[in-house]
């Protein structure tokens, strides 16, 4: 009996190590376990006080996504501070209206809620935030840096702006990139919380185009898809967003096109001497539809016949609309293939200018002052430009003394002066309230 109550206990004795050594082995699990750095290290939670442990309480953006450590780093906006934690197999991601999603709907720059597992730092529930509101793919917008207006940062997406938060983080892909290296012709989105943006995410970034055998165009025009309209210097180089577009030029009686294709981060060189310029002044027919019947149209000054097709020499034209019931329309027109129809509608162009100087109105009364800003619209980009509204001042300024000319033609000096006064020496796009006519193919 006795040696059976010493087997016993031996065997009691043994089950108790073998149990030991699997407790040991689970505690050596790295699962649930904070993770800290770009290299998902490991670290004990202890390095929190004891009411932080597992806080989920706040507003969080993604930084990165960690797949082979299975680890998320993020930004908690509420803590000011850097938290990362891991994920598994289990983590439940939902989107904005509560409906179930996967992991490769999250990117970086989301604003996210969190819900971690009872006694862990993984990740129970990853959500996005459905308090935090989100602005994706924009192109018409003011980024505000504050370099000029005593650190007043801010973003404008029409007559509304959003307040850049001191701690707001900016990505291209998934690296992240300093506010001030994003330029005006970049698509980007933002997100944030109650009107303040905490993340700008480049969605389409821009590379640059400059120019060689530009001699015959030095004091022309040229537009780039409907991203760009600059007049043409010496040395003339423009961000122009990611992509594939059709140049056009036109100067003194001589054009064409080129295809070019921008990418992000590199400067494309585009042979403005491939274009044939040896042959004489070039014309081009013009075949106006104008929407309400009764504008009148003038072209540097001279009223123009619409009933019939308008002949002017490859260049870049001052034009106004003017139709009763709306306010004077001016743009600017560019010349340079042999026939277009051009439809323009008064009303709609009218509502253009009104919208641009109610939202230029906007950043006057809440800024107080000047500020430095990149801007973006659908048919320019511009880097530290003036407001739109002073644009189209300085046209109407500049407009009569265009309206002594009765050529049909544009007068190279006349329309160049009017390019310097515009654009500056460095050859900078102007802005929407000037939207260019493009006559092409």
């Amino acid at each position: 009996m006795k040696r059976e109550s010493v087997k016993n206990c031996i065997l009691m004795a043994l089950l108790m190590a073998v149990l030991c050594v699997a407790l040991a082995a689970c505690g050596d699990s790295n699962d649930g376990k904070l993770v800290t750095g770009d290299a998902g290290v490991k670290i004990s939670g202890d390095l929190w006080d004891d009411e932080e442990v597992g806080e989920t309480s706040g507003e969080y953006i993604l930084m990165a996504i960690n797949t082979d450590e299975k680890s998320m780093r993020f930004y908690n906006v509420t803590l000011k501070r850097m938290q990362t934690f891991s994920y598994d197999s289990f983590t439940t991601y939902v989107d904005a209206y509560g409906d179930d999603s996967k992991l490769a709907e999250f990117s970086v720059g989301e604003a996210v809620k969190l819900a971690l597992t009872s006694g862990s730092y993984t990740i129970s529930v990853v959500e996005k935030d459905p308090d935090a509101f989100r602005m994706t793919d924009l192109s018409n917008y003011e980024l505000h840096t504050g370099t000029e207006s005593g650190g007043l940062r801010y973003i404008s997406v029409g007559s509304y702006k959003y307040q850049i938060a001191d701690e707001c983080v900016a990505f291209s892909g998934d690296e992240q990139i300093e506010i001030s290296e994003i330029d005006g012709s970049d698509m980007v989105s933002i997100r944030g919380f109650d009107r303040t943006v905490y993340s700008i995410v480049v969605e389409t970034g821009h590379g640059t185009v400059s120019l060689k055998g530009e001699e015959a165009f030095v004091g022309g025009y040229m537009v780039i898809g409907n991203q760009v309209s600059a007049g043409i210097t010496e040395n003339l180089t423009v961000s122009v967003r990611e992509g594939e577009y059709v140049m056009k030029v036109a100067n003194n009686g001589q054009g064409g096109s080129v295809k070019i294709k921008v990418e992000n981060g590199r400067n494309t060189v585009v042979d403005l001497s491939s274009i044939d310029v040896s042959s004489s002044a070039k014309y081009g027919e013009l075949t106006f539809n104008l929407t309400p019947a009764d504008t009148v149209l003038t072209i540097n000054g001279e009223v123009r016949d619409t009933s019939r097709k308008v002949t002017l020499a490859y260049g870049t034209y001052l034009m106004q609309l003017k139709a009763p019931g709306y306010s004077t329309v001016t743009r600017l027109l560019m010349v340079n293939s042999p026939s277009t129809v051009v439809s323009l509608d008064v009303a709609s162009l009218a509502e253009e200018d009104a919208e641009s100087s109610s939202s230029d109105s906007a950043d006057t009364d809440t800024s107080g002052s000047s500020s430095s800003s990149s801007s973006s619209s659908s048919s320019s980009s511009s880097s530290g430009s003036d407001s739109s509204s002073s644009y189209s001042s300085t046209i109407s300024d500049l407009y009569d003394s265009l309206t002594s000319s009765s050529d049909d033609d544009s007068d190279s000096s006349t329309i160049s002066s009017l390019m310097s006064s515009l654009l500056g020496d460095e050859g900078s796009t102007i802005s929407d309230s000037v939207l260019d006519i493009i006559t092409g193919d």
